[in-house]
This record gives C-alpha cells, sequence and structure tokens, in this order.
C-alpha cells in the first residue's frame, strides 16, 4: 500500500471522489502540494513550452509519498525534468501510458478525450506518438465542464458534467474504438457513465498510478 503525492495547480473548484484532488480517491491519504500561481489557464495550453515548471520542481521537493503525480494531464512534456529530481516514480500524466497501448491499439482504436479540445497537440504527446494526435478529441470552450475547471466553480453539477462527457464520447465512438485515454485528472469519476455507452478499457491518471504503485487507488475508482 502507497501514499501518494500529487502536484496540484492552485484550483478551488469541488473536488469529488475518483478526481485526482480528492481524498477518498485514495486508500491512504495523499499529500497535496499547491503549486500557487499555477492555474489551469496557465497551464492548460497549446503552448508548453511557455510553461515555468521551476514551481513545480520546487515544490516536488517536499514530496513525501511513495509516487508523485500532478493533477493536470497537460503536464506530460515535464516528465523527465521532474522525474530526474526525484528518487521516487513519477507519472506526470496520463498520456504516459500512451506509449504502452500503443503496442496493443492502433490509433484508429483509441480515443483521447481532454477538457481542452483546442489546445492538447502533438508537444504533449511523445514523438514516436504523434499518429495519435489525430485520436485527440474534447471538450468546447463554450462547455459547462470548461467553465467548471476554469472559472473554479465551488459547487456544480455533476449529473450535466457527465451528460457532456458522453456526448462526447459517443460522438468520437465508432465500431473501431477499443480504448480510452482521459488525459483530464477530473474526468474520472464519470468512468462509469462512459462505461454505460461502450464498455471499453479506460486509462487515465488514477490507472497509470496504480500501475507504478499497486494498492494505492481505491478500487472503487479503477
Amino acid at each position: 500500500m502507497g501514499r501518494v503525492s500529487i502536484l496540484q495547480l492552485d484550483t478551488k473548484f469541488l473536488r469529488i471522489p475518483g478526481d485526482i484532488g480528492c481524498k477518498k480517491t485514495f486508500i491512504e491519504p495523499p499529500q497535496h502540494l499547491i503549486v500557487e500561481g499555477a492555474t489551469a489557464n496557465k497551464v492548460v495550453t497549446s503552448r508548453p513550452e511557455n510553461i515555468d515548471i521551476t514551481p513545480f520542481v520546487e515544490a516536488a521537493q517536499s514530496a513525501t509519498g511513495d509516487i508523485l503525480t500532478t493533477s493536470c494531464g497537460f503536464l506530460a512534456p515535464f516528465q523527465k525534468e521532474l522525474q530526474e529530481n526525484l528518487d521516487i516514480p513519477v507519472v506526470v500524466s496520463s498520456i504516459n501510458q500512451l506509449a504502452d497501448m500503443s503496442k496493443i491499439y492502433s490509433p484508429e482504436q483509441v480515443i483521447i478525450l481532454t477538457i481542452a479540445a483546442d489546445k492538447l497537440c502533438t508537444k504533449h504527446l511523445p514523438r514516436a506518438l504523434w499518429k495519435f494526435s489525430k485520436c485527440i478529441c474534447g471538450l468546447e470552450n463554450s462547455s459547462y465542464f470548461h467553465k467548471v475547471i476554469f472559472e473554479d466553480m465551488v459547487m456544480f453539477d455533476e449529473a450535466k458534467v457527465a451528460d457532456e462527457l458522453l456526448t462526447v464520447f459517443k460522438h468520437a465512438c465508432n465500431e473501431n474504438t477499443r480504448a480510452l485515454l482521459l488525459e483530464c485528472t477530473n474526468m474520472p469519476p464519470y468512468k462509469p457513465n462512459l462505461k454505460q455507452f461502450k464498455d471499453i478499457k479506460i486509462f487515465d491518471i488514477l490507472s497509470a498510478i496504480e500501475t507504478l504503485l499497486p494498492n494505492t487507488v481505491d478500487p472503487a475508482y479503477l
């Protein structure tokens, strides 16, 4: 049984069970390391080269858990920078799993669901996996879930979020779809809703953590 240290964006929106930021998601209470000033609006960008990773690296030095992760999949390009500064395993993003997924699935069989369809791009993927960029789909800026995250809503309608994600998933699915990768760490609570439409393998930040450190995530949310 392991304990997770989480580099968490400076946000205030409600964290429900299954969300990376909710302590009920894990078997042991996690360590939340808030990176002050690192808002969703600053980190969710199509230009990750403009992100100042220094505050994240500095915050990571205070990690006391058995594994380090982050609360935003858009930090995927910084896996190396964070890992080389720590002696514990680091899984920056659910996107880390794409390399192993590519050994099983073709791009035609995968959907990558993101919080910001207009921002997730090849810059967030390893060069060898750029072919999977055509699998990316997600929510538009006008979506309710987008408003929840980027306007930091303390309370929100979970059912409305579930309906939005399901609509996007249904639109992206086809007869070839075999796997779903959730970029956003706030999406795992809605996996049961998505599986009701099509019961396929879902990869997310929680499965990435559990693969590296078993018996860490509450099985109810895997």
